[in-house]
């Protein structure tokens, strides 16, 4: 699925969000995270099978955790006081393995920061040197 008309928002979201909530690693995955671990042709074969109606089936409410604020900007009450080692908007993602995926996402939640921070001070600081 590349794109979508806006009559078709609907249908074409709700199995995506119920996949994400059904199959998400646990309830702090981020959909984008999300998505682009299960990758396009598991998430459209999930939506050819999915069957219009079945996320409003059994329907249980999740308690929600407020959302992390990009430590970067110093908004989020647990991030270090260091600003990015670049600046300018973030415009390519990069695919990983599991195990580093992991990795980074716990050195990430210990630092208090988004994983993207994480990354960017790795890969500057190796590409400076």
């Amino acid at each position: 699925m590349d794109k979508m008309k806006g009559d078709d928002m609907e249908t074409t979201l709700e199995p995506l969000f119920y996949m994400w909530k059904t199959q998400r690693t646990n309830a702090d995955e981020a959909l984008g995270d999300f998505l682009q671990r299960m990758g396009k042709d598991k998430i459209n074969e999930y939506r050819d099978s999915y069957a219009t109606g079945t996320a409003f089936k059994n329907v249980k409410v999740e308690k929600t955790k407020a959302p992390m604020l990009m430590g970067s900007l110093g908004l989020n009450s647990k991030a270090s006081s260091k600003s990015r080692k670049s600046s300018g908007p973030r415009k390519q993602q990069i695919r990983v393995t599991d195990q580093i995926s992991a990795m980074l996402k716990s050195k990430a939640e210990g630092a208090g920061v988004p994983v993207s921070d994480i990354v960017e001070d790795i890969l500057m600081s190796s590409l400076s040197k």
